[in-house]
């Protein structure tokens, strides 16, 4: 799993905390209240199993997550332009939670032409269907969605 957060320091951007599971579809996200350790810790207790490693960006908010929720915490620091561990661990990179965050900020601002705070949870669940059943989307999943049956994150 990598975890990551989308804010600018000093903008009225949300935080939103994103897991993506590395060669699966699979994402978890979480509107945050601020970035603390505690709204971090929190929202990854119910996200994250305790046999994971988790791969965070260098954020001053994940320092405690391995202490706090007993998982294995791979700190990963910008190094030349990426965020990828140098070295002969080079396999930990949080890059695909960059690249879901740039896909998802795209297509909110782009597309959507902004969201609504208070809607925010609605789109991501929304971005997590266009991600998981990409061209196979069908209306009938977001019937299902709205009603309260899970239809992603679950075996095809």
């Amino acid at each position: 799993m990598r975890a990551s957060r989308a804010q600018d320091a000093g903008s009225d951007k949300v935080t939103v905390l994103v897991l993506r599971m590395r060669g699966q579809p699979y994402t978890a996200d979480q509107v945050l209240a601020d970035l603390s350790t505690t709204q971090v810790v929190n929202a990854l207790r119910d996200m994250v199993a305790r046999d994971a490693l988790l791969c965070v960006d260098g954020g001053g908010a994940f320092r405690t997550v391995e202490k706090d929720l007993g998982i294995k915490v791979e700190a990963i620091a910008v190094i030349g332009g990426a965020h990828t561990r140098a070295g002969p661990e080079a396999v930990y990179h949080i890059q695909s939670v960059n690249n879901y965050h740039e896909r998802l900020k795209s297509w909110i601002n782009a597309q959507m032409r902004g969201v609504a705070t208070k809607h925010l949870p609605n789109y991501l669940a929304w971005m997590r269907m266009f991600e998981w059943f990409k061209a196979a989307l069908k209306p009938e999943h977001f019937v299902l969605t709205g009603l309260g049956t899970q239809v992603i994150n679950t075996k095809r």
